[in-house]
């Protein structure tokens, strides 16, 4: 081989090498695929009951007859932006009635309950959280800094009022319901 070509020759290798240098050891990407992402957190309201029933009254023919026990729960909540307020009420499924076959009732009237144990005693007989027989509890307003991860205690002393009622002796049954709205 000639000079002439082995200097043309060394000089053509010189001018491939990079190329073949950046094939065989540059990085090499794809064109980016997408996949999408959503994550939720559910918005949740509940009520659990701290301090249960049974409630039992020892009807006197008086005033205020109070309960044997305070019912106490714990609210808990979760907001959406859109919610402003929170509620907590309570409120009778109906009349208490007597469970020995004879048609006497304690109405809603004559059921009273002091919130969280204190003030005056209401008759449960107002609409509250959007149910009859019902009283409020609590309420409260809604913004940023309690919307999330919210906690709230409440009870409610219950008497019954039964000194202008005429009752059979007998047992009288019903239900209290305890609930939480968040319009």
């Amino acid at each position: 081989m000639s000079k002439r070509t082995l200097i043309l020759s060394l000089l053509f290798c010189a001018f491939l090498s990079p190329l073949f240098t950046s094939l065989a050891w540059g990085q090499l990407t794809s064109t980016p695929q997408i996949v999408a992402l959503a994550a939720t957190k559910q918005e949740s309201l509940s009520v659990t009951i701290t301090t249960p029933g049974p409630v039992n009254f020892t009807l006197t023919g008086g005033t205020n007859d109070p309960g044997s026990a305070v019912p106490a729960w714990t609210t808990n909540w979760n907001l959406k932006p859109q919610r402003n307020t929170l509620n907590v009420c309570v409120y009778l499924s109906g009349n208490l009635n007597g469970t020995g076959g004879n048609t006497d009732n304690i109405p809603p009237d004559n059921v009273l309950g002091l919130a969280d144990g204190t003030g005056t005693p209401t008759p449960l007989n107002s609409t509250a959280c959007g149910a009859s027989n019902g009283l409020q509890i609590w309420a409260t307003a809604i913004n940023n800094s309690n919307r999330v991860d919210g906690s709230h205690g409440n009870s409610v002393a219950l008497q019954i009022n039964d000194s202008t009622l005429t009752l059979s002796p007998d047992t009288y049954s019903g239900t209290l319901n305890i609930i939480a709205q968040a319009p």
